[in-house]
This record gives structure tokens, C-alpha cells and sequence, in this order.
């Protein structure tokens, strides 16, 4: 293959994916099937490696596309490539992970600090303490609230 050839197969493909591109933020699910499809598994391999819990990565690559795919309007094909950006929200997706994570180990470590094994409040417990364990409790998602109340 000739130097001029390599260059049209670049510019071909470059010119495919900003097809692909541009009939992802304009709401073509067929596009959001190709986007996942082609970088899904880098989403994932980003995830996993960082995290550390298949469960978690996987979460954090449906969250990562359910993101691009509800704030596609906001995609600037000029800023970034549609890779970039969908590697800068699953870092985003990640770092929620991990913060979800310690404030999980912080309020296990609370919820052991204020009851018993029996799970009878101790007498020298501050109500405000209890008070402010069940708040953080409430602001966590869904699944992680249910951990914690199963905990």
C-alpha cells in the first residue's frame, strides 16, 4: 500500500466515525448501538482496572453511555473526539464510585461506632450523630442505600 492510500483510508475512516458522530448527537439509536459497541469495552477494561469490582464497572459503563446519550446537545465534535468525551465522563463516573465507595466505609464505620451488635443504641449515642448517619444514608444511590440498610 502506497503512502497516498494509507491516507485515504484515514481520511475514510476519520470521515466515517464523524458520520457515526453526528448521527449520535442527533438521536439516531442505531449510532448509540455502533458507539457503544466500538467503545464500550474501553469504558470497561478504564473501569474495572480503576475499581477493581466487575459489578462496579459495569455499572459505571451503563451510567457512562446513559450520560452521553442524555447530554449528547452537548457534545462539541470541534473540542473533542466523541472518544475523549466519553472517556472524560466515565472518569467522572468512576471518581462518583469511588467517592460513593468511602462515604459507604465511612457510614459503616459510624453505624458501628453508634450501635451494638444487638442493634440497640448505646447509651452515651448523640441523637444529632444518629441524625446525621440516616441523612448521608438518604442522599446515596438507591442501590448503595440498600446496602447500607442491609448493613
Amino acid at each position: 500500500m502506497s503512502g497516498g492510500e494509507e491516507s485515504t483510508d484515514v481520511t475514510e475512516r476519520r470521515d466515517a466515525e464523524s458520520a457515526w458522530d453526528a448521527r449520535f448527537i442527533a438521536g439516531d439509536e442505531r449510532a448509540l448501538e455502533h458507539v457503544y459497541r466500538r467503545w464500550s469495552p474501553v469504558v470497561f477494561t478504564l473501569a474495572l482496572r480503576s475499581l477493581g469490582d466487575r459489578t462496579d464497572a459495569e455499572d459505571v459503563t451503563q451510567k457512562t453511555f446513559v450520560s452521553a446519550w442524555t447530554s449528547r446537545a452537548n457534545f462539541d465534535p470541534s473540542r473533542a473526539r466523541l472518544s475523549t468525551w466519553l472517556v472524560a465522563i466515565a472518569k467522572r463516573r468512576i471518581a462518583d464510585t469511588h467517592e460513593a465507595r468511602t462515604r459507604i466505609r465511612a457510614l459503616h464505620e459510624q453505624l458501628q461506632r453508634v450501635t451494638r451488635p444487638d442493634d440497640l443504641v448505646t447509651e452515651d449515642v448523640d441523637l444529632g450523630e444518629t441524625l446525621l448517619v440516616a441523612q448521608e444514608i438518604e442522599r446515596l444511590e438507591p442501590d448503595a442505600r440498600k446496602v447500607m440498610k442491609l448493613a
